[in-house]
């Protein structure tokens, strides 16, 4: 992690390639990002050689956005024993088939079984893992086309759209397979950061955030200062289990 900064506009990209100055932005190659259009722009503006990879950990979030929208039209769409079958069954339908244990399999496989929906859109889903595999654009362009008929006939509008997003930016979609790159170890510390936070305590603009990791003003230093000991409790707490 080399910076951090605030709000999720283009000023805030802007800000970095700022810092970084237009020699070293134009030495960037290659970069990784989630598909929102400001920093789509800014990477753009400023790096303008670099070749811009969406992230295989979000794209699998809007898949998996997409399948729990059918979950819900389903909810709504049923009632008496269907929709009980579904309620709390958010996690089973989004969780991979392959890190599901046995009961859990047996449990999925009962619920697929009274949905015919959610059985296509939850195969649909599996099927799309497959996506991740290929190591040239061409390939990984042909079987997102394959997938692409599949869903002709399902008439499942939440993948559908999903698909159509993806056609938007296929480009930065099918360069996965030629760079590989992922966001997911970024992700996985800023779910353990929010974890961590306290109930009932926020950080100030992520100001101590910053100091913690790449230094600050005197008066941020102060601040650190102070929540160096809830920090030391909370590093103990997670020895001790």
């Amino acid at each position: 992690m080399v910076w951090i900064g605030e709000g999720r506009e283009r000023d805030t990209l802007d800000t970095f390639f700022a810092k970084l100055g237009p020699r070293r932005s134009r030495r960037i190659r290659v970069v990784t990002m989630d598909m929102w259009q400001g920093y789509i722009g800014s990477v753009r503006a400023h790096a303008p050689l670099a070749e811009i990879v969406f992230d295989r950990f979000h794209i699998e979030r809007y898949l998996t956005q997409a399948i729990d929208e059918v979950r819900k039209q389903e909810f709504f769409r049923r009632r008496g024993d269907y929709r009980n079958a579904i309620r709390g069954k958010k996690w089973l339908l989004l969780t991979k088939f392959r890190r599901l244990r046995r009961g859990k399999r047996r449990e999925l496989m009962a619920l697929l079984a009274m949905n015919r929906r959610l059985f296509k859109a939850y195969l649909f889903k599996e099927q799309f893992e497959h996506a991740w595999t290929y190591t040239t654009e061409q390939g990984m362009r042909a079987f997102l086309q394959r997938w692409r008929r599949l869903l002709n006939w399902s008439r499942i509008t939440p993948l559908i759209a999903f698909y159509d997003m993806l056609m938007r930016h296929i480009d930065g979609v099918v360069a996965w397979a030629r760079h590989r790159l992922t966001n997911a170890a970024l992700e996985g510390n800023n779910s353990r950061v929010r974890a961590i936070s306290p109930k009932g305590k926020t950080w100030i603009n992520g100001s101590t955030l910053q100091v913690r990791f790449i230094g600050g003003t005197d008066a941020q230093r102060a601040t650190a200062r102070e929540q160096a000991a809830w920090w030391q409790a909370v590093a103990n707490s997670g020895r001790s289990r």
